[in-house]
């Protein structure tokens, strides 16, 4: 990475782990912290906006399209808990209900695999809507906004090792999430990522899953985490901490 991309994604770390450090301090919880947290996420989104409309056009992403829905997909703690509580309001009681039974069917078929074999499997998220369009486009985890192809095709052909995309908006999502883990471990509630679909389950499935979790309580003991996979992995995430401090 450039150096003076270097900077700025460092800078963008170190904001976003203050703003929700403000935020778990705040008088009113759980509002501000989910605050803080949503500012950070929809901040990915805004700032994609802002890339020039002549490069925008080479974005091959339409409505309909879904590839990057069958994939594995890791998210910090406030983002699963922030979406829960939006859930009800974006779906109603009968699409939570149906959500969760969708979830639970997932869960099935992914909980037999290690993680190395559910990276390599295509499995729909739970949250795919049955016209293929996600239910919950507008408030969807960080690193969802930040995935922009430039090849619909390559998407779609299993024997493309690797998608050409946007990493203008790939690393501010990358490094959004990175600024929320950090966050959370800041307030001893633990910087771990989990895959999307048993977070989500175990969270919508839990009274009071948000209180619990701001009291110190481990909501998510025994769901798949997504950790560093390499040892430069693992220290990069080690060095982000003290370089963002």
């Amino acid at each position: 990475m450039p150096r003076e991309l270097t900077a700025v994604y460092l800078e963008m770390i170190r904001e976003i782990r203050q703003s929700m450090c403000a935020g778990f301090q705040g008088p009113e919880q759980p509002a501000d912290a989910l605050l803080e947290a949503s500012r950070a996420i929809h901040g990915v989104s805004y700032a994609a906006d802002q890339i020039p409309e002549s490069e925008q056009r080479k974005w091959a992403c339409q409505s309909g399209c879904n590839s990057c829905c069958y994939l594995m997909v890791a998210v910090s703690a406030v983002e699963v808990l922030r979406l829960v509580a939006r859930i009800p309001e974006l779906l109603g009681a009968e699409g939570t209900k149906s959500l969760i039974s969708n979830l639970e069917r997932r869960l099935i078929r992914s909980r037999p695999l290690s993680t190395e074999a559910l990276v390599e499997t295509p499995m729909p998220c739970a949250l795919l809507s049955e016209d293929g369009s996600c239910s919950v486009y507008a408030e969807r985890p960080v690193i969802c906004r930040g995935y922009y192809s430039f090849n619909r095709y390559a998407c779609d052909d299993e024997d493309v090792p690797v998608v050409p995309t946007d990493n203008r908006v790939l690393m501010m999502a990358d490094g959004t999430r990175a600024g929320l883990r950090l966050a959370c471990g800041d307030a001893g509630l633990g910087s771990r990522a989990y895959e999307l679909n048993e977070a989500l389950h175990r969270a919508l499935t839990t009274d009071d899953a948000l209180d619990r979790w701001l009291n110190g309580e481990d909501i998510f003991a025994g769901c798949r985490e997504i950790t560093e996979s390499t040892g430069a992995a693992r220290a990069h995430f080690r060095e982000l901490e003290q370089r963002t401090r």
